[in-house]
């Protein structure tokens, strides 16, 4: 089976990145990402396979439970080349050193499998084009820059690991939530 793992963003973000997926897709004839119904999300950890999701289940619900929610920031949008226009998704320095400890943890994990972007250097994002754009990658883009601008204070306050069987559409195995404590 093959798993990723994410942290979704809710309320305003949640309901702002919905609504431009969709119109993208609608006026600019580039549905792929629409059609996958995926949830409004950054990556934490890029896609692998195992058996063994049992013990990610137990080191995630402690790292959860050991951790408190940081913020995040939302502003612009951005690319990578002609294939995928995103927002821009900052963290803040809390949120960074919550994401390397993250990482540091999956590290415990010796079957993980690591892919080059799962490192201290990941672009964090939130896809709202990919796949089917190259030709029309450009008109996004200035349609985005010229119709829409935003600005969102969030939070990194949960873990949740997707799967997909065969190809499928991925879909919540389960999440975990971080306190919202400020102690």
């Amino acid at each position: 089976m093959k798993y990723m793992i994410v942290s979704l963003l809710y309320g305003e973000v949640q309901s702002y990145h919905k609504r431009l997926v969709e119109e993208i897709a609608d006026k600019f004839d580039v549905d792929f990402l629409a059609k996958q119904n995926v949830p409004t999300h950054f990556t934490l950890k890029d896609m692998f396979e195992t058996e063994y999701i049992e013990e990610l289940d137990i080191l995630l619900s402690e790292f959860a439970k050991n951790h408190r929610a940081e913020p995040i920031s939302l502003e612009g949008y951005n690319r990578f080349e002609d294939s995928v226009i995103y927002m821009d998704i900052s963290l803040s320095e809390a949120a960074k050193r919550l994401y390397l400890e993250f990482i540091e943890t999956l590290k415990k994990i010796k079957w993980m499998q690591w892919g080059p972007y799962d490192d201290a250097n990941r672009v964090f994002h939130c896809s709202l084009a990919y796949f089917d754009i190259k030709e029309k990658y450009k008109a996004i883009c200035r349609f985005l820059l010229s119709h829409y601008s935003y600005s969102f204070e969030a939070q990194f306050d949960n873990i949740a690991i997707y799967h997909s069987e065969h190809g499928e559409k991925w879909e919540l195995y389960k999440s975990y939530m971080m306190t919202n404590d400020t102690i």
